[in-house]
């Protein structure tokens, strides 16, 4: 019974070892994946590995030519001797207008004079007059400004042997002044040759191209006024001027009590400070004025955009500033008598009583 007993534990002890080894290689076996997974993986990874990769072919961007763009208006041509194109209208400044016009000479007698003019007209700020003009196209023309007549303006004749003839064309840029310029401003242009083919056009700004309002000039006016006398009211009027487009200068107009008259109270365009803040001071016949009108000017001193009106309004009072100084002095008088006999009180000895 002993033996047999012994034989069976034996037995049982080789069984659960056994079963332990089976399990652990079947645990083994799971963890480890086959070879032909892990080459796999290993593919896989070379794949998505850009340093393992293939380079990639570089691709050498082409360049395309840039179409010319279409002119804001083409005008004339056909059996009209001359084509006028408007190429460009820019505002390379505040109060300056630029345009670029083509002119195309459809004749077989060379250009003789070329006009560009402005109803009622503008001033011209570039080119000079009495200048020579070198057009993009090799040509040299001399300027001349126009400004008296009906139509003034600028106008370009060739100075070169060989002027635009049989449809060549030359470009012409010229800068005038913003403050003439309104898109119901009439365009009106000619050309003349040699043998004599003329022929003129006219046409609405707003037809070919529409400006963009002159932006805000003035920022934070304000009139304040206080006493200097008994007729008379010291005015300080300020105001900001736009950062982003400042206005060369400005005018500064006096308003009175239920009037419309305005009065011109600075000789000289008022400038702005580096900072950009503007004031002025004005000494007017007290209770005459209403308000105040700002003008922004441009570099020519005409008017540019609209102006702004600004109330009158008196400056706030502080201690001292509404009494005259005679009845200031009369109250510091006042008051050291008062003190000199609070302290005579204070210093007398109480009467004795009864």
């Amino acid at each position: 019974m002993g033996s047999m007993g012994s034989s069976l534990g034996s037995r049982r002890l080789i069984t659960i070892l056994t079963w332990v080894c089976v399990l652990i290689w079947i645990a083994g076996a799971l963890a480890e994946p086959p070879k032909s997974a892990m080459e796999s993986n290993r593919r896989d990874r070379g794949a998505n590995d850009s340093s393992l990769a293939s380079p990639t072919p570089t691709t050498i961007p082409t360049t395309t030519a840039t179409p010319t763009p279409e002119p804001l208006c083409d005008l004339g041509g056909g059996v009209d001797y001359f084509r006028w194109e408007l190429l460009r209208v820019d505002l390379p400044q505040l109060d300056r207008i630029a345009f670029t016009w083509r002119v195309t000479n459809q004749t077989d007698s060379p250009l003789q004079r070329a006009n560009f003019r402005f109803v009622p007209g503008t001033a011209i700020f570039a080119p000079p007059d009495a200048s020579n003009y070198n057009s993009l196209n090799g040509h040299t023309y001399l300027v001349e400004h126009v400004i008296t007549g009906a139509h003034p303006g600028i106008d370009f004749l060739p100075l070169d042997a060989n002027p635009i003839v049989s449809d060549e064309s030359d470009i012409f840029t010229f800068i005038v002044a913003r403050s003439g310029v309104q898109n119901d401003t009439l365009l009106w242009y000619s050309a003349e040759t040699v043998a004599g083919y003329r022929k003129q056009l006219d046409t609405r700004l707003q037809i070919c191209f529409q400006l963009p309002p002159i932006p805000i000039l003035v920022f934070e006016p304000a009139a304040r006024y206080r006493l200097a006398g008994s007729e008379t009211w010291d005015v300080l009027v300020t105001w900001q001027t736009n950062p982003a487009a400042p206005a060369p200068g400005f005018n500064l107009y006096r308003i009175g009590f239920g009037s419309s008259e305005s009065i011109l109270v600075n000789s000289e365009p008022i400038r702005a400070n580096l900072e950009g803040a503007v004031s002025f001071r004005d000494l007017c016949p007290s209770g005459a004025t209403s308000s105040y009108r700002i003008q922004p000017l441009d570099s020519l001193n005409a008017p540019l955009g609209p102006a702004t009106e600004v109330n009158i309004e008196a400056f706030p009072t502080t201690v001292g500033q509404s009494f005259a100084p005679e009845v200031l002095a009369f109250l510091f008088i006042a008051l050291g008598l008062l003190c000199r006999v609070r302290r005579g009180m204070l210093r007398s000895p109480p009467s004795a009583s009864l």
